[in-house]
């Protein structure tokens, strides 16, 4: 599975994506947050992009919307990745257009993405 939740601990929780995401491990993902969730009232996401091949191409990701309904329950959200990941990230999750920030980190600033969410 491209995706999994490597800790979750007081309302933030660090997910790695590595390899090439389909649309199967995205439903997990969102699955998983969700229960996460129904225990708090809102997440902050941390998403560390390691070794990270880009998105399946495949037609149901047209029928799929990041975290949907429950978008209103994030709080905020950072991506860790290489540089060349920085602007189709931030599209798929929908930078700009959500309720709640998003910012993309590279790498070597790992620290100040962790230290952005707790503020």
């Amino acid at each position: 599975m491209a995706c999994e939740i490597i800790q979750a601990e007081k309302k933030v929780v660090h997910i790695r994506i590595s390899e090439l995401m389909c649309v199967a491990d995205l439903r997990i993902l969102q699955e998983t947050c969700m229960a996460l969730m129904n225990k708090v009232e809102t997440l902050k996401l941390l998403i560390v992009l390691e070794n990270f091949q880009g998105w399946e191409q495949s037609s149901a990701w047209a029928q799929t919307a990041f975290m949907g309904d429950q978008a209103g329950q994030i709080q905020k959200m950072a991506f860790v990745g290489d540089e060349q990941w920085r602007d189709q990230a931030c599209a798929f999750v929908g930078k700009g257009l959500r309720t709640f920030e998003i910012e993309y980190f590279l790498p070597s600033a790992l620290a100040e993405a962790e230290r952005w969410l707790q503020v």
